[in-house]
């Protein structure tokens, strides 16, 4: 598992923008537009080291 040395500002915008995007791809999959999420967390992690390495 990677780390990385975020301060709190950086650390609250990765958690924000993983559960962002892990409740736009379930609304989505809910709407019949999408792929279903079948690791929340693996898809939430993701999410929040995409944030991280931007």
């Amino acid at each position: 598992m990677a780390t990385f040395d975020l301060d709190a500002i950086q650390q609250n915008d990765a958690i924000t923008y993983g559960l962002e995007s892990s409740v736009k791809a379930l609304r989505r999959y809910h709407r019949g537009e999408g792929e279903p999420v079948y690791n929340l967390y693996a898809y939430t992690n993701a999410a929040d080291f995409r944030t991280a390495m931007a």
